[in-house]
């Protein structure tokens, strides 16, 4: 794949992660590849409302 086919491959994720998980604005700007779990589909949003931290399911 070239640049551009992984950029916007990535930019669709992240998109369809945004809109599915109805996740905020700065919630997904702060996710890390650190913060999925492949072996549970699950998904750490760090610094949500309230500064509050939690566990999202990905199917």
């Amino acid at each position: 794949m070239e640049d551009a086919a992984l950029l916007g491959a990535r930019d669709a994720a992240l998109i369809a992660i945004l809109r599915g998980a109805g996740l905020r604005r700065a919630e997904t700007v702060n996710l890390d590849l650190r913060d999925f779990t492949a072996s549970s589909g699950g998904l750490e949003v760090r610094c949500g409302k309230l500064g509050k931290d939690r566990m999202l399911e990905m199917r």
